[in-house]
């Protein structure tokens, strides 16, 4: 196999390279993969989703057939020629259809899977290894693909992590109270805050220098100020945070305007993560 290879969807407008090798080529004869390219098989050819440089239309993701996870489809937005599959979402490894490369005859298949519906005139006798339905990829793929999937997913992951962090900013403090009608008038009258009641037992500040609200219902509420950051993707701040040592103290809930979780530091203290809805 070559890095280097070119391809294209069927009308030209989008034209791709594959800069390094793939890790693995399959050729699978699934009846899903037979239904989805109306042919005997698909030849897809495993590589990290940013060794595809792109060049003309970028292509659009579609959904694919499932069967029991999500299977996106990267199409050209003129002609709809399939050029990819992200098989699970997982954002950084590329099914790429051989069959759109310019010399498809470069990447023959290491590997016949799912021949249990292959096609009875379909001989693969001499050829790549068969399996029935699937292989051990620890002893079948070279250990160079297997390191090279490994840190493609752990720099996927890292990456995930540091965008939901670089979100992660102080956005919000709620305060305990058990006479909240009090609370409010002592800011008003000391600060000169602003408050907005949201029912009996809360009302949110502002012109306080960073938002907030007083929480009235004991029952519910943390028992020292809590601080509270916003993130874009709180299942990814969720992660970073366990990832880095924080203890989950209320897993994810909805609330009016988006959705939050708790977590205590390793020093004790209690801090919340949210997003919006």
């Amino acid at each position: 196999m070559a890095s280097g290879l070119k391809g294209g969807c069927a009308c030209g407008a989008v034209r791709y390279t594959l800069q390094r090798e793939p890790m693995f080529v399959n050729c699978c004869h699934c009846t899903q993969c037979q239904t989805v390219t109306g042919t005997a098989f698909v030849i897809n050819a495993l590589i990290e989703t940013a060794e595809i440089a792109l060049d003309g239309a970028k292509p659009i993701r579609t959904d694919g057939p499932t069967e029991g996870s999500v299977h996106d489809i990267y199409r050209c937005p003129v002609c709809f020629t399939a050029l990819w599959s992200d098989y699970r979402r997982r954002g950084w490894l590329a099914f790429v259809r051989v069959g759109t490369l310019d010399e498809p005859g470069a990447l023959p298949p290491d590997a016949h899977i799912f021949t249990r519906s292959k096609l009875p005139w379909i001989d693969l006798a001499g050829g790549a290894p068969a399996f029935d339905v699937f292989y051990d990829m620890s002893t079948l793929w070279p250990a160079a693909s297997l390191n090279r999937r490994l840190a493609a997913e752990a720099a996927h992951q890292v990456a995930q992590g540091a965008r939901a962090m670089t979100h992660l900013k102080m956005n919000y403090v709620e305060f305990p109270t058990s006479r909240i009608a009090e609370s409010r008038a002592f800011f008003e009258a000391a600060f000169g805050w602003t408050f907005q009641d949201y029912g009996p037992d809360y009302a949110s500040m502002t012109n306080a220098g960073l938002d907030g609200g007083f929480y009235g219902d004991m029952a519910e509420a943390t028992p020292t100020a809590l601080v509270i950051l916003k993130a874009d993707d709180l299942e990814a701040a969720l992660a970073a945070v366990t990832a880095a040592g924080g203890v989950l103290v209320r897993p994810i809930f909805s609330f009016p305007g988006g959705r939050r979780f708790h977590f205590r530091e390793p020093g004790g203290n209690e801090l919340a993560v949210w997003s919006e809805t």
